[in-house]
């Protein structure tokens, strides 16, 4: 079987299909997958080799766990090495699951657990459910846990929110409901008819760098790095007239949009057409690497004082003890460069957040800025 065969090209296919409906991945990290296990003379692959695939397109921190999945699917089979004593030369078979394989696998499971809806509105949804047993499956955790967000929501309507903040709350997770990602979960809230309006959602324009001064205030500008939390504090300052947040007084808003703060006078120029008289500004960014390399950069690249507007991270932190104590971790952040300049960044960081703040960026972790939601910022 050589490169291009069309044994080679069904092999992807078959791979693909399993990696999307039944594993559940995104449909460009599947690809990736499916084409690397595929591309190659034989259809076998050592364990460093599938590793290193697995690392790229899955994750570092899911490798193992997608590994021992394509093992127990029979997707994977030793083919030369000792299982008990596993070693990077070991050699796996790739067994592209056919359809009448994933039927045979589909019936011979155990049945799935039970899934009992709290909420009215997936109990209405059942029928659509039993329809993809494997989605519903591969998901439960998660439709667990959107189930007791609309029990509750059913009760005490929430508060808007963006779908990043929306996603944390819920999953953990702010990427999780991102347009973008289409993997089998995505699939599953689209056909449960799961929209903006059933979470509450506020539908927010992106846009670039900008700024937002509302009441022509002396008070000091606050640099935020990502959209929903530029459009939340436009709302509160704006719509809502308020002129402070979590204590801090603030006179206006610029959206950083992610590192472009970081583009060599676009900052001071943003500034400049506002007519800004003060000598520094605030910043407010996730805590991860990312984050304290982009205020590093930005000092590095603009005239004007950049401070750390310590309200923001001292609240971050906060919730994030709250949500450890209710069972949520911390989000990883993996492929990101080690920053240069975090001890000196963590001086500024109050006390009472700075153990959390080093600890998570030194475990290649992330607190997003989604953590505080719309709610406490009007508090």
């Amino acid at each position: 079987m050589g490169y291009g065969t069309p044994e080679r090209v069904l092999a992807e296919g078959a791979l693909l299909t399993w990696l999307t409906d039944s594993a559940g991945l995104p449909e460009g990290r599947a690809r990736g997958v499916a084409n690397s296990l595929a591309n190659r003379p034989q259809l076998a692959i050592k364990r460093k080799a599938l590793m290193h695939v697995l690392d790229t397109f899955v994750g570092h921190e899911r490798s193992v766990e997608f590994f021992n999945m394509l093992i127990e699917s029979h997707v994977l089979e030793l083919q030369k090495g000792d299982g008990g004593r596993p070693g990077p030369n070991d050699t796996f078979a790739i067994r592209p699951p056919a359809a009448s394989d994933n039927h045979k696998t589909a019936t011979s499971k155990p049945a799935p657990q039970a899934f009992r809806p709290c909420s009215a509105f997936l109990r209405t949804r059942k029928l659509e459910l039993a329809q993809v047993p494997l989605q519903t499956e591969r998901n439960l955790e998660k439709l667990r846990s959107l189930d007791r967000w609309l029990a509750q929501a059913e009760i005490t309507p929430p508060v808007p929110a963006t779908d990043k903040q929306r996603a944390y709350e819920i999953f953990n997770d702010e990427k999780a409901l991102s347009e973008h990602l289409d993997g089998s979960f995505g699939r599953l809230l689209k056909r449960i008819g799961v929209d903006n309006d059933a979470l509450h959602i506020i539908d927010l324009d992106r846009q670039r760098l900008e700024a937002f001064i509302p009441h022509g205030s002396a008070a000091p500008i606050l640099v935020v790095e990502n959209g929903d939390t530029y459009e939340s504090l436009k709302y509160v300052l704006g719509e809502a007239g308020r002129d402070r947040v979590l204590g801090q007084q603030l006179g206006g808003i610029v959206y950083g949009a992610g590192g472009a703060v970081c583009t060599p006078g676009l900052l001071d120029e943003t500034l400049d057409g506002v007519n800004y008289r003060k000598d520094h500004v605030l910043y407010w960014g996730d805590i991860d690497r990312s984050g304290v390399a982009e205020v590093s950069r930005a000092r590095e690249v603009c005239d004007v004082s950049i401070r750390l507007a310590k309200p923001f991270y001292r609240k971050m932190a906060q919730l994030q003890k709250e949500r450890l104590h209710r069972g949520f971790d911390i989000e990883m952040a993996p492929r990101q460069s080690f920053p240069e300049h975090l001890d000196e960044i963590s001086r500024e960081v109050p006390l009472f957040a700075r153990w959390m703040f080093l600890q998570t960026i030194r475990e290649g972790k992330r607190i997003p800025q989604e953590i505080i939601p719309l709610e406490v910022l009007l508090e």
